[in-house]
Parts: structure tokens; sequence; C-alpha cells
């Protein structure tokens, strides 16, 4: 379900697992895909990030 889990910082971790996990039991086999990208995705987050999904 999840690829390269480990590279996301620990504090983004549930919050993005959740969301995963919801959409999944939302859109079923209608959800292709979520990718997380930008400064959470390469590490690079600060206190002002948001979560690019």
């Amino acid at each position: 379900m999840i690829e390269d889990f480990d590279r996301v910082s620990y504090i983004f971790r549930d919050y993005l697992y959740n969301f995963a996990k919801l959409m999944k039991e939302n859109y079923k086999e209608d959800l292709l895909s979520i990718i997380l990208f930008g400064s959470v995705a390469r590490g690079k987050w600060n206190n002002e990030s948001d979560i690019d999904l």
C-alpha cells in the first residue's frame, strides 16, 4: 500500500497512514494512487510546510 514510508518523518506518518486508509475505504477500487510530493516527501519540511498530496 505505501512505498518508501520510512522516508517520511514520524511526525507525519500517522496522519498520512490514516488519510490513505480512509481514502481506500471510501473509494475502494476507484482509488488508483495517492502521491506525496513537496517538502515533506523530500524531507526538507519546516514548521510552515503543508502536506502536498
